[in-house]
């Protein structure tokens, strides 16, 4: 593990020589670099012969000024992946922090020649700081949000004989303000903070919401009264048949019920 740190911080230095000239012909231009052009360099910054870089969609989570967090679903994304992570022992750990590290670094001097600012309400206060479960970086430029998200979870997605890997996210979106607009009201009635939400179904006054934090989750059905949601039913389990028809929801929010 300890040459492989060493390969991991030369590539590092070839990287940034690499990202160097791309950003200066990019960040010279007076105009500001658009999202796609600034989801490339940092594309080009993290990505090495070691690790697995490509294009995604994930839900950039946001906390708004008023502490409630919205899913901005399918932001633009890339992400790498850190193959061989089972042996999770202190070398690998140090592997995780100093690429939380180095990564953070790359994409801090990407976004600050952009023109963005650190976000610190988004952002974790030092690799120990756990309110995020990840180490994220939040960035904000005008109506832009973007977020580095390195995972601390050695994980797999797929088969169990998939192999493991950490790895790392950045997302950039424009959209904060119109999904805080179509989410904010769900989450103030209900006071869901911590949280962000997905609206899977509305059937006239009645909501099913899907509730999920950093690594979990339930789901409510809401009933909206004088212009403001009130939670009839929330969590895992199947909701009964009994209180399903005595609330009169809607069977289209709840088709399976426990007897």
């Amino acid at each position: 593990m300890k040459s492989y740190l060493g390969t991991l911080k030369i590539l590092f230095l070839a990287s940034l020589a690499i990202l160097a000239v791309t950003a200066a012909v990019i960040l010279s231009r007076t105009d500001k670099p658009n999202n796609l052009e600034i989801l490339n360099l940092v594309k080009t910054g993290l990505a090495n012969e070691e690790i697995e870089t490509s294009d995604a969609k994930f839900d950039l989570w946001w906390v708004s000024d008023d502490g409630f967090s919205i899913a901005n679903d399918g932001s633009l994304s890339v992400e790498t992946k850190y193959l061989d992570c089972e042996a999770d022992n202190n070398d690998q750990r140090k592997f995780w922090t100093e690429n939380a590290i180095q990564q953070s670094k790359t994409v801090d001097a990407i976004m600050q020649q952009a023109g963005f600012e650190i976000n610190e309400l988004n952002s974790s206060d030092s690799l120990e700081d756990l309110q995020f479960v990840d180490y994220v970086r939040a960035y904000e430029r005008d109506k832009t949000k973007a977020a580095l998200v390195v995972n601390a979870d050695c994980w797999s997605v797929g088969s169990v004989d998939s192999p493991l890997y950490y790895s790392t996210s950045f997302s950039i979106t424009d959209d904060f303000d119109v999904n805080y607009e179509a989410q904010s009201p769900y989450l103030i009635d209900l006071k869901l903070k911590d949280v962000v939400i997905h609206v899977s179904n509305v059937v006239d006054n009645w909501a099913l919401i899907n509730v999920n934090y950093r690594r979990t989750g339930h789901y409510v059905i809401a009933e909206k009264v004088d212009g403001k949601w009130i939670e009839r039913f929330g969590g895992q389990d199947i909701i009964s048949c009994t209180l399903r028809n005595d609330l009169k929801i809607p069977i289209e929010l709840a088709p399976d019920c426990a007897p």
